[in-house]
C-alpha cells in the first residue's frame, strides 16, 4: 500500500521556492527534476519509499499532490535551493532530505478530511513533514477503500 505523507509549504505563489523547484523543476546532474526538501526525523524519512504519496499543505488545504520517485539527502544542494536554515535548540537544521517528485498536480482538499480520518484534533495542521498515522489508513480503507477513491471527490489538475 502507498504510504501517505504531508509537508507544509508557506508560499505557493508563482515566484516561490516551492514553485521554482517542485512545480517548474530544476536540473540535477543534467536531468530535469521536480524536487522538494524537508526537515525530517530519520524514522519518518526512512519510511518514505518510491511510489508513496506526498500531499503539500498550505493554510488548511492540501494544495498539491505528488508521487515520490526517489529520495536522497544533500545539505549543500538544500542550501543552494532553499537557503533558509532553521535553528532549534542551537542546532542548525536544513531542508536536506530531498524528494524527487513525479505526477505533481494541484488539488484543493480541505485538510479536515484527513483530520477526521486520522483522529486529529480540530486545530491540527501540518507544521512539519509527517506521515498519516495508522488510524488514518484504517479509516481511509473503511470509508473510501483507496486514496484514489477519496481523491475522486476533489478535482486535480496536472502540472
Amino acid at each position: 500500500m502507498k504510504r501517505i505523507f504531508f509537508a507544509p509549504v508557506a508560499d505557493i505563489s508563482q515566484n516561490s521556492k516551492f514553485s521554482q523547484t517542485a512545480i517548474n523543476g530544476i536540473s540535477i546532474k543534467g536531468k530535469h527534476q521536480k524536487v522538494w526538501g524537508v526537515i525530517s526525523p530519520e524514522v519518518t524519512w526512512n519510511r518514505l519509499k518510491s511510489g508513496d504519496l506526498l500531499y503539500i499543505y498550505n493554510k488548511g488545504f492540501i494544495v498539491y499532490r505528488a508521487t515520490i520517485e526517489s529520495k536522497f539527502q544533500d545539505t549543500s544542494l538544500s542550501e543552494k535551493l532553499w537557503n533558509p536554515k532553521h535553528k532549534i535548540d542551537g542546532t542548525i537544521l536544513f531542508y536536506d532530505k530531498i524528494m524527487i517528485l513525479k505526477d505533481v498536480c494541484s488539488c484543493n482538499i480541505d485538510f479536515s478530511v484527513f483530520k477526521q480520518l486520522a483522529g486529529y484534533k480540530d486545530k491540527a495542521s501540518v507544521r512539519k513533514f509527517i506521515e498519516l498515522p495508522d488510524l488514518g489508513y484504517t479509516n481511509l480503507k473503511e470509508q473510501f477503500g483507496t486514496i484514489e477513491k477519496l481523491e475522486k471527490n476533489y478535482p486535480q489538475q496536472g502540472i
